[in-house]
């Protein structure tokens, strides 16, 4: 039987820099030590060059931080499942 060696793909979704940078930049680093390979879809931000150290795929999402817009959440979701068919 053939052993399958590709990794295993963690995402992590956030509409934020920050939140990754200050939350999960130690979760993140042990998931990609444990031998997993990270994705990473967030909208870019200036503490993505603070971890340009760590290898991580990266999706940039347009996000309304803080829209009601059902349309716009509607295109966001659509935009994460074709995402997830990707990888």
């Amino acid at each position: 039987m053939k052993e399958n060696k590709t990794k295993k793909l963690v995402a992590l979704l956030t509409n934020n820099d920050d939140d990754i940078y200050c939350f999960r930049k130690e979760l993140i680093e042990e998931i990609i030590g444990a031998g997993y390979e990270m994705l990473i879809s967030c909208p870019d931000g200036e503490k993505f060059e603070l971890m340009r150290h760590l290898e991580y795929r990266y999706d940039n999402p347009e996000i309304d931080r803080r829209g009601t817009n059902i349309v716009a959440d509607l295109k966001l979701f659509l935009h994460y499942f074709s995402l997830f068919r990707k990888h």
